[in-house]
Parts: C-alpha cells; structure tokens; sequence
C-alpha cells in the first residue's frame, strides 16, 4: 500500500499529539506514585471508561475477531462475548467494593484480605504474574498484530515495527502516567473507530452491499455443506452440521465466564479495569465507568470488525498469504484495507491502527510499571523512599516493560492462538476471585494454589496436544477448572484461615455487604440483557433485520431504565447482604451480647439525606424530623447531608456528607460507656461529663481504635487514611492502630495517619485553620473556637513524623 505525503504527515501528526499530551501531563503525573498510577483518584466516569474501551480495542483485536470469523463464523465470538456476564458482575456486585479498598493495584489488595507471610508470597506471586507473565503477554500479541499491519500494507520488517511503535508509545507514557493515558486513549478511541467503520461501509460497498453480502455468505456455507448454523448465525444449532460447535458453544456461556480470569472480564474484577475503578472520583462513578464499558465492548465495537471479515471471506475465497507464504485468516481484514479503503484516507485509517495499538500498550505499560514498583519494590526493597524516587522508578520499570514485552514477541505467530491460550492458563482462578470478597474461609494461600495449578495444568494440555479439533479450547477449559478447583479447595482446608483481626479490618474497610443482594442480581440480569439485546439488535440492523433489530433496542432500553433507578438509590438503600452477614460479624467480636440498650438515642436529620439500618431494613428521617435508634444500628447520610446522634448523657456525635457511622452499643451507669465504629466519612463529637463522671467513648475505624474521655474533635476516615482534629480534652485522645501502637493526642493538636504496605505513616501537628477547615464545612467551627484561635494556634509544637513497622 503506498502512502503519499499527506498521509506521511497524518502519521507523523498523530504521534506529535500523543507525546505532546505526555510532556504536558509531566508535572501533574510525576507529583506522587498516586497521581502517576490512579491520577489523583479523580477521574470522572466517562473518562476513565472510555480508556476501559480504549484499552481493549487494540491492533490485535479487528484481526482477533476476523479469524474468530473465518473460522466459526459470526458465532466464534462467543469466545469473549460470554465474557459480557464477568463484566456485568463486576460492575454490580465489586466496582464499589475495589473503589472503597483504598489500594493502589489490585494486586495490594492481597495484604488488605490477608496477612502474615502468606500473605507477602501471594502479592509476590501475583505481582510476577500480573505484572510480568499476563501482562507481557497482552503486549506480546499487541506488538504481533501491529506487526503483522505494517508489514503487510507498508513492508516494515516486523521487528523494525515494533521497535517504533512501542519505543515512541512507552516515551510518553513514562513522562505524563496514567493522565496521559487517560487522556490519548480518549483521542485513539475516537480516530480508531471512526476508522473501523468508513473501512467496514467500503468493504460491504465491495461486495456489492448488505444483501450481495448475505446471498455470497449463503454459498460458502452451501460450499462447505453447512446446513444450519452457517457464518451469520448468532448461535450455533441444536442438531446439523455448523462453523460453530454447540458443545463449545455450551461451555463458554456456562463455565468460562467465571471460571478464566481473562484480562478486561476477571471475574471480580482486576488488572487495567480495576485501576480504572481505583481511579474513579467515587463509587458510584466507578459503577458508570464500568458499565458504560461493558455497553461499548461488547455491544457497540464488535459488527464494523464483523463485517469486515465477512466481506473479506467473500472477497478473498483463497485467503491471504504472510511473509512465509502460509495462509493467515487474520490478515483478510488487513488485506480488506489495502484494496479497497478509498486512498485519501489511508493515512488516518493508518493513524487508527496506530491508535489502537498505543492505547492498550500504554494502558498495560503503565499497569505492569505498577505492579513492580508498588508491590515488588516498594514493598520487598526499598519501603520508605520519598515519593520523588518512586515516580522515577516507576518510569524505568515502564521501560523495563517494554523491553520484556518485545522479547516475548518473538515467541508469538497467532493473535487469536494467543487470546485462547490465555482463557485456558487462567481457568479455574475465577472462583477464588469472587469467593475471597465474600467467603472468610478463602485464605491467601487458596489463590496461589489456584493460580499454580491453573497455569500448570493448561500449559501442559497445550504442550501434549491433549486435545484437538474444534472443541479444543472447550475440552481444555474444562479440565483445567476441575484440576484447579480440585486443588484450591484442597489447599483452602489444609491450611489455616485467616485471623479474626485481619478479617475484621478487611470487612470493616470494604463493606462486601453493603448493596441488596437481590437488587444488585436484578441489576446483573439488567445489565446483561442491556449488552447482548444491543449488540444482537445493532447485528441485526447491520443485515437489514430492521424490525428484530428496533426490539432488540428497545428492550435494551428498558433494562437500563431498570439499572439507572437501582443506581440513584444506591446511595440510600443499603442493607446488610444475607450472604455475608456472618463475616460481618466478625467486625464486632468485641462487643458484647447483652449491650442491646433501649431505643433512648435519637438520630436527627438537620439536611439533606440521612437514615439508619436495622437488621438489614434502610429507614428514611424525614427532613428535620428525628427518630430513636438502639445498639447496632447505622445511621447513614447522603451527598451534601447532615445528621445528629444525640445520646443520653449529652453527648453528640455529628455526621457529615458520606458517612457511615454504627452505634455498636451505649450503657450508663456511672459512667457512660459507648463504642461506635467509623465505616466512613466525617464525624464530630462532643463528649460530655455526666454527673461527676467521665464518659468513655471508643470510635472504631478501619486502621485504629479512638478512645476519648470529655472530648471535643472530630475524626475523618477515608479507606487506609485518618484524620483526628483535637479541640478540647479532660485527657489525651488515645489511638491504637491495628498493629498495636499507640499515639496520644492533645488539645489542640491534629494528628493525620495512612497506612503504606502494612506501615503505619503518621503525623501529629499543631492545629492550624486549614486542618479545622477540613471539617468546618460540613460542621461550622468548633464551639471553643475562639479559646483556640486566641490561646493554642501557633503555639503548641509540633511532633515530628513518625513511622511504625
């Protein structure tokens, strides 16, 4: 294919763009390992969505489905349309529970759900797993088809290829990180698909249009005796001969959806889909994120791919020959450009290909950059660097990614090989997966058996050539999930679990049972019907199904009016799942039985939306109305919302917009004694003196325990971070972290504290405006805020910077 200059200088344009983008993303993207990985966590919905799409329309993906459909006709893409369920499930029933973990990889989450030295050897293995094998891979095939594209339309030696394509690609993704990712793969989404479909409208045009298209189909399946279930059957047939075998069929949508951990649909979520969900702004954007990524995936990109490799089947009866003069399927679509893409506009379609391949190399660049700096070096060899050196670190180890990402090229002939190679060496890892969020029993070294034993079993099978023939990659899943699952759940009961303590701080930060089961399953069948009747319905209107197709839309419709409602009441509908009502106890091991008090403690709603549970039922106050709770109850505020608790001893405990706050129990005797734990948000408390005595009051957080005595503060509890604001005190506010140290804080002082990879980071601090600024918007100012602004600010040292192992 020659290119003129024009098309030269669109080429040359694109990538000046991508690398301008990196450079002014720089400063912001080199500020902390945060900025650098998860852009500050401040990501809206659509953004950090589309670069989920971005991601997974790469170069290697238009050749992937076209050899899908050379071989099985539209039916081969339930390979990765099954995947629709995985996907569904994350955004329903985990993209809250990732977005409240607080981690920065998901591998990091490894510590937070486990503890001790198995612990430690799972985030190794999976950081060399993720981070090196899967990730590496991906990037190997990537690299393959962009090779494959350029030596075919242009001549490029393949190595040449690659070295240009993914040197320029790791240059601006080492300077801006994950910003400039964002940001390019929202420009690459945009040209690249744009591009598939001006190419799929000239190759229909080609064939002579959508009916010339289905009568040419029809005789090829004449030609190979395809009875039923020929190349545009959406489902293979119950009986007769087809492209597609029903059995495989059968197994994909029964079994491989949550059994294979396949990057992009991981069962429970994971990889570059979790990064994003870590990067969202909040949960319910990371709810929005997801599923708008699903919608685009599966239902809105697949059919310009599709007709494509159908127009090029019939275009190209004999196939298309590579560099050794075999006969590559995968190549039919890229022939299809070549021929028949009006020439003013190769240089864009030029630009696309380049789009698709620098936004899913870029993405998975930045996420094995990742795992090696956050949870092998940072956390195996150097724990207490500056920030500074990990950004740094972090744009070798993108380097370093690159390089291991074209080593193993080499080794690759076959994208499609590739992707379904990867669905069998994952199989049986997906039930530990979604099972470790909701089942304490799973330990840490269930999931390294599983991932073991999954890989071993799989490459084994491959290497053997156990199996063959067109229910090969269905016959290999199937034994690799039972050989897995036979192994981990084996191990599972052989070894010890986990300790209550870690149990406790998992529950307590992530909350796995804050969504309705029953709602979030409704909305999992919503949204799977919301994908599969889009794309069904989109494929239709492709063929000139017009009728089939507008149902198919409406329908689909209806299902997202179904899913946009649960959402909005997410927020204020909240009650305990049944299913891990058991682990959640855990959490109050420490209370005790007989502390049910009466209903004497009145919870208020000064604005916005506050309400409390009881038993798993969600109970609305109405606006400046105020209802009486007893022991164990949680009261709960909305966006821009203000509840009160008042006690019976005086005291108050205020709680500000987003907070979750359960009064464990109350006594009175002497002295009052109460416990309440801090889920999340902003509270204020007050802690008064009945009669004589002193109340104790305990505030439980994910991190520490808060113990106060005639007390004025307020505490902020955000995932593995924790801010206590002292105003007044009889006795130093005593807090004990989860590893057992203990930091005093007096009037007039602030202390700020983040647990890093199990170390405890901290600060205590004079008090200053900006730190009661924190919490006066939500509270106003404190009510001895003059004492203090008049007698203690800029008065009180401050206590150096502590680390705690």
């Amino acid at each position: 294919m020659q290119l003129r200059p024009l098309d030269w200088g669109v080429i040359a344009a694109f990538f000046a763009i991508n690398l301008g983008i990196g450079v002014f993303y720089a400063r912001r993207g080199g500020k902390s390992m945060s900025e650098y990985f998860l852009s500050g966590r401040n990501v809206p919905w659509w953004l950090a969505g589309t670069s989920m799409v971005a991601t997974t329309f790469a170069a290697d993906t238009p050749l992937a489905v076209t050899g899908f459909v050379a071989k099985n006709g539209v039916a081969g893409n339930w390979v990765w349309w099954n995947m629709v369920m995985s996907g569904i499930l994350t955004t329903f029933f985990f993209a809250a529970l990732w977005r409240r973990s607080g981690v920065l990889t998901d591998v990091e989450f490894t510590e937070l759900r486990y503890s001790g030295k198995p612990a430690a050897a799972l985030r190794v293995t999976r950081g060399l797993y993720q981070g090196v094998i899967i990730n590496t891979i991906i990037m190997g095939w990537v690299n393959l088809a962009i090779a494959k594209i350029l030596g075919l339309t242009l001549g490029i030696p393949k190595w040449e290829a690659i070295g240009i394509c993914l040197v320029l690609t790791a240059i601006y993704v080492s300077i801006g990180g994950m910003w400039s990712v964002l940001v390019t793969d929202v420009l690459q989404f945009a040209v690249k698909m744009t591009m598939t479909i001006v190419l799929a409208v000239a190759a229909v045009l080609a064939v002579g249009g959508v009916s010339a298209l289905r009568e040419k189909i029809g005789a090829l399946d004449a030609a190979h005796h395809i009875t039923e279930g020929g190349l545009l059957a959406f489902f293979p047939p119950l009986h007769g001969a087809a492209w597609m075998p029903l059995e495989s069929f059968l197994v994909f949508i029964a079994v491989s959806w949550w059994a294979s951990s396949y990057p992009g649909a991981e069962p429970g979520g994971g990889g570059y889909v979790a990064q994003r969900i870590f990067a969202s702004k909040d949960e319910k954007n990371s709810i929005f994120a997801t599923l708008f990524f699903n919608v685009a995936h599966y239902a809105l990109r697949p059919w310009p791919w599709i007709l494509v490799a159908l127009s090029a089947l019939v275009l190209y009866p004999a196939g298309v020959k590579n560099a050794a003069g075999q006969i590559d399927p995968e190549l039919l679509y890229v022939q299809a450009m070549i021929d028949h893409l009006p020439i003013a506009l190769r240089g864009l379609m030029m630009a696309g290909f380049l789009a698709a391949y620098m936004s899913t190399i870029g993405t998975h660049l930045n996420l094995g950059a990742s795992y090696m700096t956050n949870d092998l070096y940072r956390r195996f060899l150097r724990p207490n660097a500056a920030e500074e050196h990990y950004v740094w670190v972090s744009r070798a180890t993108t380097i370093l990614a690159m390089i291991l990402a074209a080593i193993v090229t080499g080794f690759m002939d076959s994208v499609s090989g590739a992707w379904t190679y990867l669905i069998t060496f994952t199989a049986g890892v997906g039930p530990v997966m979604i099972l470790r969020w909701y089942w304490p029993r799973i330990n840490a070294w269930s999931e390294i058996s599983a991932l073991v034993s999954s890989g071993v079993t799989a490459t084994a099978l491959k290497l053997l050539g156990a199996f063959d023939g067109p229910n090969q990659v269905a016959l290999s899943l199937l034994v690799t999930v039972a050989v897995a699952s036979i192994v981990w759940l084996t191990v599972t009961f052989m070894t010890q679990p986990e300790s209550s303590a870690t149990l406790e701080r998992f529950y307590a930060r992530v909350r796995p049972g804050d969504e309705n089961l029953g709602i979030a399953l409704r909305d999992w069948v919503a949204g799977c019907g919301l994908v599969y009747s889009m794309l069904f319905g989109i494929g239709k209107l492709c063929f000139g199904e017009v009728g089939v197709g507008i149902a198919c839309l409406v329908f689909a419709a209806a299902c997202l009016i179904v899913i946009l409602r649960d959402v909005d009441h997410r927020a204020q509908h909240v009650p305990v799942r049944a299913a891990v009502s058991v682990a959640l106890a855990v959490a109050l091991l420490l209370i005790p039985l007989g502390a049910h008090a009466a209903g004497d403690k009145v919870l208020s709603n000064v604005k916005g939306s506050v309400s409390y549970e009881d038993s798993g039922k969600t109970t609305l106050v109405a606006p400046n109305g105020s209802i009486a709770l007893v022991d164990r109850d949680t009261a709960i505020t909305g966006d821009a919302s203000l509840g009160k608790l008042q006690l019976p001893d005086s005291s108050v405990v205020t709680l500000g917009s987003q907070t979750r706050v359960q009064l464990a129990f109350f006594s009175q005797a002497e002295v009052a004694n109460a416990q309440f734990v801090i889920y999340a948000g902003k509270t204020r408390f007050k802690v008064e003196h009945p009669e004589g005595a002193k109340a104790n009051y305990t505030f439980v957080t994910p991190t520490s325990s808060i113990a106060v005595r005639g007390t004025e503060g307020d505490i902020g509890v955000d995932g593995d971070s924790l801010t206590v604001n002292v105003y007044s005190a009889s006795q130093p506010v005593s807090v004990t972290f989860s590893g057992g140290k203990i930091q005093l804080v007096n009037a007039g002082q602030s202390l700020t504290a983040k647990i890093v990879n199990g170390v405890v980071q901290l600060a205590v601090n004079k008090l200053t405006q900006a730190a009661v600024d924190q919490f006066s918007s939500d509270f106003g100012l404190p009510t001895n805020w003059n004492d203090l602004k008049n007698q203690i600010l800029n008065q009180l040292p401050s206590v150096p910077r502590l680390h705690f192992p």
